[in-house]
Formats: structure tokens, C-alpha cells, sequence
């Protein structure tokens, strides 16, 4: 699967975003980026959505799930890859992801892939010892066609 470096527009809007006194950046936050490339949402409007969710959500479990609605509600559909005991059966490869605008859930991370091409701010791939690439995918969101 080929890597296409994006940032989604963060590079834009980050000098105008708010931050605390003694902080040297703006705090960004999960997966704004990838709902921005993926949804062709703007940077500014995934950052705040982001934003409300994460500081309206008492647990991760509640914000996740938040986050599972929004992405619903702008046009995707949510495939889940991996069930408790069964182990990764699906990678970040190109040949076991559908085509299309996916939002990807890897561990810690959301990554958007187009098309075939990882469009992420830095390279989300990991690899074996043979140069496999064995990233686990927990699920994906597809858009609607």
C-alpha cells in the first residue's frame, strides 16, 4: 500500500487555533485528521467537533462511541475486522481493504486511505521481519456511495 504524506490542513489552521499560555503547540485531537481527509470535511470543523466530544465524554468508552456516531452521521458506514479471541485478519494492505474513502481504526490511531493510498501526517505502517507490512486493523468506516 503506498503512503501519501497529508496533513489534512492542520498545518493551516494551527497557528490560529487556542492554546494554553505555557504550551509551545495547540492540543489537536483524535482523529481529527483522518475525518478530514477521508470526509472532505475542513481541518477546523472536524478539530472542534473533536473537541466538544473529548471534553463531553466522562470515559474513552463514551468518547469512542461519540466519535462512532459522528463519523455515521457524515456519510460512513462502520465494518468491524476483529472479534474477541479471533486474532488480526485484517492488515493495512491494500489487497485486504475495500476501495473507496475509508477512515481506518489501527491501535491509538484513526488513518485515511483513499483509494488504495495511506493519506496520514506520518507513515502508520508497521513491518515484520520480512518486510510484511502487519499492522492490525480493529475495523474501518466506509462512505457511502
Amino acid at each position: 500500500m503506498e503512503y501519501k504524506h497529508n496533513d489534512g490542513g492542520e498545518w493551516f489552521y494551527k497557528p490560529f487555533l487556542p492554546k494554553h499560555p505555557r504550551a509551545r503547540n495547540p492540543k489537536t485531537y483524535f482523529g481529527s485528521v483522518a475525518i478530514a481527509i477521508a470526509s472532505e470535511v475542513s481541518y477546523i470543523d472536524a478539530h472542534e467537533k473533536m473537541k466538544f466530544i473529548s471534553e463531553n465524554s466522562k470515559t474513552r468508552r463514551v468518547q469512542y462511541h461519540k466519535l462512532k456516531e459522528y463519523i455515521c452521521s457524515i456519510g460512513f458506514d462502520w465494518h468491524s475486522t476483529m472479534r474477541i479471541g479471533s486474532g488480526v485478519e485484517v492488515h493495512l494492505r491494500k489487497e485486504e481493504l475495500p476501495e473507496g474513502n475509508l477512515i481506518i481504526k489501527v491501535s491509538g490511531d484513526l488513518v485515511a486511505v483513499i483509494d488504495g493510498v495511506i493519506n496520514h501526517y506520518h507513515d502508520p505502517r508497521r513491518y515484520d521481519g520480512e518486510g510484511n507490512v502487519n499492522r492490525a486493523v480493529y475495523g474501518y468506516w466506509k462512505k457511502q456511495e
